[in-house]
């Protein structure tokens, strides 16, 4: 693993680890619950859902009715999770799912990719076109009540976050555009506005993935194929590049008691057919020693039955 700060590289004090053998098709969406003190994520092609606690070192899982997507707590103590086609209130002691609220779109054609929530307790969930081809995808926010298309013209939408104050949300196309986008985001009324180039991916090794911010408000972004942590400055400059020994690297979070651990999820290439083969992902890894604290993760609104 090889570290490289402003151009130069040097060999960092890192340590990267891989976490037991639980190996994922297509691991994604990986939350940590403050509450709990775990973490949870998601294998989107496997039709699981993933329970990870650092304390014993086990893993738990329940399968899931559709693909799944993303995760996180409620403001009264539930879980809610985005599945491909909508938003589902989960209950972990009988591993049932119930469908909360549909999101209107074509099945057949696209469904909910990553998710995060916003300072207020909206559920954000971007989409993917399933062929990974055309700008069929939007990003919806789920209040609880309520899902709003936000925009549109996304072929593979990831890693919504939001700057620390709320105030500036980040979405990316993974491909073909492997652009970062940042827009306005209105706290009141959950809105976005204003979408402009944060940060150009192209040359940087891999393609934008799942992201999250850290408490000084910088980026971090899971760059798949380069097995690359990217951390990208408010501005949209890289700060820092991570090499890791994990070629399909897929998503982000920090996590911890002190919220100083960076957990990434991956995905095995040989399973998720079309890509090279690399015997280091899919698994779960943590990595200590970066001196950086993340953000706990905003409750989600509760939700009120739609369907």
């Amino acid at each position: 693993m090889i570290e490289s700060n402003n151009g130069m590289s040097e060999e960092a004090c890192l340590d990267i680890r891989r976490l037991g053998d639980v190996r994922t098709i297509l691991g994604e969406g990986p939350y940590w619950d403050v509450r709990d003190q775990v973490l949870f994520f998601v294998d989107i092609r496997g039709y699981r859902l993933w329970r990870y606690d650092p304390g014993t070192e086990q893993f738990s899982s329940w399968e899931t009715p559709v693909q799944p997507s993303a995760i996180t707590r409620t403001v009264d103590g539930g879980l809610l999770v985005a599945l491909a086609d909508g938003f589902y209130s989960f209950d972990e002691a009988t591993g049932m799912f119930d469908l909360i609220a549909k999101v209107d779109f074509d099945c057949e054609k696209v469904q909910l990719n990553d998710a995060k929530v916003d300072r207020q307790g909206r559920f954000v969930a971007g989409a993917t076109d399933k062929g990974a081809k055309a700008p069929l995808a939007s990003v919806y926010s789920f209040d609880g009540l309520t899902v709003t298309e936000l925009d549109a013209g996304y072929t593979i939408c990831n890693g919504p976050c939001w700057s620390p104050d709320g105030k500036t949300f980040y979405l990316a196309d993974t491909m073909p555009t492997n652009e970062i986008y940042a827009y306005d985001y209105d706290n009141i009324t959950g809105k976005i506005s204003n979408k402009r180039l944060f940060a150009d991916c192209s040359s940087a090794g891999g393609y934008a993935d799942g992201a999250t911010i850290d408490a000084d408000g910088r980026l971090w972004m899971a760059m798949t194929g380069g097995g690359i942590l990217a951390c990208f400055e408010a501005d949209g400059t890289v700060r820092r590049t991570i090499e890791t020994d994990v070629k399909w690297i897929s998503s982000v979070q920090f996590g911890g008691p002190n919220l100083d651990k960076l957990y990434f999820t991956s995905f095995d290439a040989e399973a998720a057919a079309g890509y090279p083969p690399d015997s280091n992902s899919g698994y779960l890894y943590v990595v200590d020693g970066l001196d950086v604290k993340g953000l706990p993760e905003p409750l989600a609104l509760t939700p009120q039955r739609q369907i």
